[in-house]
Parts: structure tokens; sequence; C-alpha cells
């Protein structure tokens, strides 16, 4: 049987709790518990009770779509228990850490990152537990994690869907192209050099032209010393 772990029901419990004379009537008898006994963050809890706590929380807040609470989960993790997951300034590091965290929650299922022109594919395989409301959460969680990561609004498309018979669950993300011009007023912008929207820099960047990007998955193109130029981290002191 397919396991998840109790981080991930930590805050889909708490909601229940919330609303407890609607949600009880609901639930199948066997799923009472969840709403009188402590869940353990280092436990690990059936998949199918995950799902099925997941579809009553739905009806009763009156809701269709279950992305917003994979924004939520993003929010209540990543500044939380796996907030060293979240890495400011570096999609990269944040999409792969990703990866490496899925089988922290969940016992079956691999993920796997792809970087591309314009964004990443991201792909689910082996996940014995498939259900719409899950595949909805991570479309949710992952463009959150890049909000949170690079102020970025990425879009987020489940492309194909093991529910609906594909052998693999898999998401595009698309990253919003920056536009080709500085804006109006923009008098500092330096001209010969692309321009990407300011985004603040955690170190020190060092301006180098803009056809020798470096770490360009980043979108390290920032402002430095009042120039719009494109930046690569500078060493360590």
């Amino acid at each position: 049987m397919p396991k998840v772990k109790g981080t991930i029901l930590l805050a889909l419990v708490k909601a229940l709790r919330a609303r407890k004379d609607e949600a009880k009537p609901l639930l199948d008898p066997s799923l009472h518990h969840y709403l009188e006994e402590r869940v353990l963050v280092s436990a690990w809890y059936p998949e199918d009770d995950h799902t099925a706590l997941l579809r009553v929380l739905g009806k009763v807040m009156g809701v269709t779509s279950y992305v917003f609470m994979g924004t939520a989960l993003a929010q209540f993790e990543l500044t939380g228990v796996y907030k060293a997951a979240l890495h400011k300034g570096d999609l990269g590091r944040t999409m792969r850490a990703f990866s490496k965290y899925w089988p922290l929650n969940h016992d079956t299922g691999q993920v796997t990152v792809v970087d591309r022109r314009g964004g990443t594919t991201i792909t689910l395989t082996g996940f014995e537990a498939p259900a719409r409301e899950v595949c909805e959460i991570v479309s949710g969680y992952v463009a959150e994690a890049i909000r949170m990561s690079t102020d970025l609004a990425a879009q987020v498309t489940h492309v194909r869907c093991v529910c609906n018979g594909a052998p693999r669950c898999v998401w595009e993300v698309d990253l919003p192209l920056p536009p080709s011009e500085p804006p109006a007023g923009a008098s500092l912008a330096l001209r010969g050099r692309a321009w990407f929207p300011p985004r603040a820099a955690t170190r020190p960047v060092v301006c180098e032209p803009a056809g020798r990007l470096v770490g360009a998955r980043g979108f390290p193109h920032v402002r430095r010393h009042g120039r719009w130029c494109a930046g690569r981290p500078a060493a360590p002191p």
C-alpha cells in the first residue's frame, strides 16, 4: 500500500478540523480518527486516506480545483520543514530540490526535472496512487515554489496524466519572456546589452556582455551600479 508522509497530511487535517461539523458526515467512519488524533509529521499514512481527505475538504469548501491547495502547501513547507529546498534567486536548484524531496513525502514515484529553453519539464513516474487532486496540487506547488524563489509568475501546464491513460504524468513549466527593450523612462538601461526585469541579487555580480551569459537558467540579468546588465555571481571572498 503506497504511503504519504505526515507532513503532507498536517495542513489538510487542520483545515478539516476547522470545519469538523461539516466534514465528519462526509468522511468514511474509518477516517474519523484524523479529526481527533494527532498527525505525526514523521509518520507514514495511506495515500488512499490522503486522497479521500482531499476530496472531502474540496466538498466542504465547495471547490472543483485543488491548485490553491498546492500553493498553500508550498508556502507551508518551504517556509517551514523544507525551507532548505527553497533557493532564492536560483530556479534550477529549487526545481532540482523538488525532485529530491518528493521521496521524502511519498514512498512511491520518481520525479525528474529537465531544463529546456524557456522553462522546465517535470515528469512523475511510478506513482502508485494517481489522482486528479494530487496532480493539481503539484501544479500549484511548482508554480508557488518558482514564485517564492524568483518572483516569476510561471505557467505550469499538466500536459499528460496517468489518470487519463498516459504512462506518466508530465508538467511543462513556461517562464515569462522578458521584454526585448527596457520600459519607457528607463534612462539607466545600458545600450547594447540584454534587458531583463530586476530581481534581487543574493550576491554581488560581475557585469559581462549579454553574449556571455553565466547561469542563464536562473535569469541572472540584474541591475547593478545603476546599469542593466547580464551578470554572474561573484566568487566568494
